[in-house]
């Protein structure tokens, strides 16, 4: 049996200092002079990139069996919160600016809703960590699905 370490120290491959997505300097430029841009100044499709960057490398260390577990009710698994922030983007932007935009798979608006009782009922969150399916995989599918139709 391999010991892993409890935490991981995240750290910017420019430096030994900690990882600040909110001081990342962008690895691109804008996809025009009139991009949106967010608080930090950086044009909001470059954040868009760091964040979901950031948020692959945060599961570098996670095999399979880590993205499942449900530690209590009140906390979701990995694998959810990563299918959520996908139907988030989905459902909120992409189906309001993409007419031809058509989900990956429609289940996913039940599952991955958390809360939002307008959009549509909520796969019962204290359960979250019972879903065997859509696999670890499927989710990585389903967020590089999303993260196309975003650029």
């Amino acid at each position: 049996m391999s010991t892993r370490p409890t935490t991981v120290r995240l750290t910017d491959q420019r430096s030994a200092a900690p990882f600040n997505p909110d001081s990342a300097e962008p690895e691109h430029s804008a996809k025009g002079p009139n991009a949106p841009h967010c608080k930090s100044g950086a044009p909001l499709a470059e954040r868009y990139e760091q964040i979901r960057a950031f948020s692959r490398t945060l599961c570098e260390p996670l095999t399979t069996e880590d993205y499942v577990i449900q530690s209590m009710p009140d906390v979701s698994p990995t694998k959810w919160h990563l299918a959520h922030t996908s139907w988030f983007f989905e459902t909120f932007v992409l189906k309001h600016a993409l007419r031809s935009y058509r989900p990956l798979d429609p289940q996913f608006e039940y599952l991955f809703n958390s809360y939002y009782n307008t959009v549509g009922e909520q796969y019962c969150r204290p359960m979250r960590g019972m879903l065997s399916r859509p696999t670890v995989k499927d989710i990585q599918h389903y967020r590089d699905h999303v993260d196309h139709h975003m650029r």
